[in-house]
Formats: structure tokens, sequence, C-alpha cells
């Protein structure tokens, strides 16, 4: 017996409650409907702006800018070779 049959052996006998492997544990999908960022999204715009600024008063300052910017680009991708120096600069809002 290798491993592999171990493993198998041992997730299905000592713990049922897990699925077995190729069973899908959601086989409806996600529900039909709003996501909450979707729900929260409709709810803000529909504020009157005195409830607005209200809202963002209570929101530290780099929030609201990503809220209004978005966030940086991660995705970067770099091929470099020999002494790289990467400096970084911290804003406080």
């Amino acid at each position: 017996m290798d491993e592999s049959d171990i493993q198998t052996e041992n997730t299905e006998s000592t713990k049922p409650w897990l699925w077995k492997k190729g069973v899908s544990g959601n086989p409806k999908g996600r529900p039909k409907g709003k996501t909450l960022k979707e729900w929260a999204k409709d709810y803000l715009a529909k504020l009157p702006d005195n409830e607005k600024y209200k809202f963002m008063e209570g929101l530290p300052k780099e929030i609201i800018w990503k809220m209004a910017e978005g966030n940086p680009a991660t995705n970067v991708e770099a091929n470099v070779s020999g002494n790289v120096t990467i400096k970084t600069v911290k804003y406080d809002c």
C-alpha cells in the first residue's frame, strides 16, 4: 500500500464529513441575486448627498481614495538580473 492509498483511506473512513474527490460541495452554484458588493454599491448610490458625507466621515482617507481611484494594479511582471533597488513611498492621508 503506497502513501496515496493511506491518505484516501484515511479521509474516507475517518473523516466522512469531507467531500469525496470529484463531488461538488455546492451543486446548485452561487445563489441568484445581488452580491453584497453589488447591494452596497446600489445602496450608497441611492443615499442623499448629506448622508453620503456622514458615511464618508467615518472612513479613512486611504479607503476613500481607493473607492474613487480603484486599487493600484499589482499584475506587474519583471525579468531583471543584477542588483535592483526598489524605493517605496508611504503617503499619509
